[in-house]
C-alpha cells in the first residue's frame, strides 16, 4: 500500500566550516547542530537545565539554507572531554535566566497563555467561528498567525503552519515516527486505521506535537521575525487507548474504514505550535465546485527517505467517477468507494509513504477543517492521473464522535 508523503528532491550542499568562539571561549567551527555530537546531546536532553537552554542559545551562529540550526561546536579533538555546558553568565543575565522545566513534556522556552478550555478534562472540539467557553485565545482550525506564503509544490511549512499536525511514535528499537495524525481535541488525534494495532513499525505508543524538525528532537531551533531564535520544545504524549475504525480489515482490497482515533493520557497543551484542527460540519464535495483545492502537511517519503521537516502541498479535488476511472481494472473494479475523497493526480505533486493518517485539509476563510484522512495511492507516488486516496471524515462524522468520550 503507498501511503503517502510529499514529493521533493533532496539537494546535498557542501559549505565551509567558519570560525568562531564558543560560549566557553574556545576557538570552535560554526557547523549544523546535527553534526555536532557534544551539543546534540545537549539538545537531546529531555529536561534542561537552565545553564542547558543557555549554552545552546549562546551557541548559535546562524542557520543553514534558513531553516537547519548551526552552532558554534568544539573541536572534534575536545569532543571526548566535553561534558558539561558552561556558558557565558554576566551578573545581569542571573535573574532571566530560564527556569528548568518540572516536567520532560511541558513546554521550555516559549511562552504559553494560561488557557482553560472549558470542559472537566480540557476536552472540546470546537466549531468554526465559535470560541469554547473561557478559551478566547484558541479554537479549532486557526493558525497562530498568517503563516509563511504557501508556495505550491511540496514545500517546507512554517513552524506554527499547522499546529494540528501530529506524529506517532512506534515502539520498536528505533524509535521510529512512521505516521501522522491530526489533533481533534485536547485528548483525541484523529489517524489511519491502518496506523494502528500491530504494523510493520510496532505498535504507536506516542504521539509527537508542536513538531517541525525532526532531526532537532526534543527541541527546534527557529528564526524570529526580529532576527533572533526561539526554542520551540516538542511534546511527547503517551497514547492511553487506539480506536481503529472496527469495519476496517487490513491487507484486504477495496480498502474501507482506514480511519482511527487515538486517545492520548493527558491533555495536550494548547500553545501557539498545539491547535486542533476542525472537524467538517457538511460534505463540502456535495456543493458543485469548478475548482477546489485542498492541502496536505507532513514529514512523509519523497520516494526515497521521511522528510526531516515539515512539508505541506497544494492538491486539487478529484471528482469521485474521475478518481473510480483513474483506478478501475477488472481485477478491482470498485477499489474507490463513497467513503473516500481523492485528490492530486499532478505528476510528482502527491503525498506519499510516511504521510498515513495525516489530515487533508480544507482552509475555509481563516479556519481550517480536517476533509480526509491519508489511506492510499499509486505504486509510485506522484503518478500523473493517479490521486492520492484519502478516508472521507465527513461520512464518519457520527463514529468519531461516538468515540470521543
Amino acid at each position: 500500500m503507498s501511503v503517502i508523503a510529499l514529493l521533493f528532491v533532496g539537494v546535498s550542499v557542501a559549505f565551509a566550516q567558519e570560525q568562531c568562539r564558543t560560549p566557553n571561549g574556545d576557538a570552535g567551527n560554526c557547523i549544523l547542530l546535527e553534526k555536532c555530537e557534544p551539543l546534540l546531546a545537549i539538545n537531546r536532553i529531555e529536561v534542561k537545565t537552565p545553564e542547558d537552554i543557555l549554552y545552546l542559545r549562546q551557541s548559535n551562529c546562524g542557520l543553514f539554507m534558513k531553516i537547519k540550526p548551526k552552532v558554534c561546536c568544539p573541536p572534534k579533538t575536545q569532543w571526548s572531554s566535553f561534558t558539561t555546558a558552561k556558558p557565558f553568565v554576566h551578573p545581569s543575565l542571573t535573574s532571566s535566566l530560564p527556569t528548568t522545566p518540572t516536567t520532560t513534556e511541558a513546554p521550555v522556552v516559549h511562552k504559553t497563555p494560561d488557557v482553560d478550555d472549558g470542559g472537566e478534562d480540557g476536552d472540546y472540539t470546537c466549531k468554526p467561528g465559535v470560541k469554547p467557553p473561557k478559551a478566547e485565545t484558541f479554537c479549532c482550525g486557526v493558525e497562530s498567525s498568517s503563516g509563511s506564503d504557501r508556495i505550491i509544490g511540496g514545500n517546507i511549512a512554517g513552524v506554527d503552519q499547522y499546529p494540528w499536525l501530529a506524529l506517532l511514535e512506534y515502539n520498536n528499537t528505533a524509535k521510529k515516527t512512521a505516521c501522522g495524525g491530526s489533533l481533534i481535541s485536547s485528548r483525541y488525534v484523529l489517524t489511519a486505521a491502518h496506523c494502528l494495532g500491530q504494523t510493520a513499525w510496532g505498535y504507536a505508543v506516542k504521539v509527537h506535537l508542536s513538531e517541525f524538525n525532526t532531526s532537532s528532537y526534543p527541541t527546534d531551533i527557529v528564526e524570529t521575525d526580529g532576527g533572533g531564535f526561539e526554542y520551540v520544545k516538542n511534546i511527547v504524549i503517551r497514547i492511553e487507548r487506539h480506536l481503529p475504525h472496527p469495519g476496517y480489515v487490513s491487507r484486504v482490497e477495496p480498502v474501507l474504514h482506514d480511519i482511527g482515533l487515538v486517545r492520548l493520557a493527558r491533555d495536550a497543551p494548547y500553545t501557539e505550535f498545539i491547535r486542533p484542527i476542525c472537524l467538517p460540519t457538511s460534505d463540502i464535495t456535495a456543493i458543485p465546485h469548478s475548482y477546489l483545492d485542498f492541502w496536505a502537511a507532513g514529514w512523509g517519503s519523497d520516494g526515497f527517505r521521511f522528510s526531516e521537516l515539515k512539508k505541506h502541498i497544494k492538491l486539487p479535488y478529484v471528482a469521485s467517477q474521475k478518481c473510480k476511472n483513474a483506478f478501475y481494472s477488472h481485477r478491482k473494479p470498485d477499489l474507490i468507494q463513497d467513503t473516500h475523497l481523492c485528490a492530486g493526480g499532478e505528476k510528482d505533486r502527491d503525498t506519499c509513504g510516511g504521510d498515513s493518517g495525516g489530515p487533508l485539509m480544507y482552509s475555509s476563510g481563516d479556519t481550517w477543517i480536517v476533509v480526509g484522512v491519508v489511506s492510499f495511492g499509486s505504486l509510485v507516488c506522484g503518478t500523473e492521473g493517479k490521486p492520492g486516496v484519502y478516508t472521507h471524515v465527513y461520512k464518519y462524522m457520527d463514529w468519531i464522535v461516538q468515540n470521543m468520550v
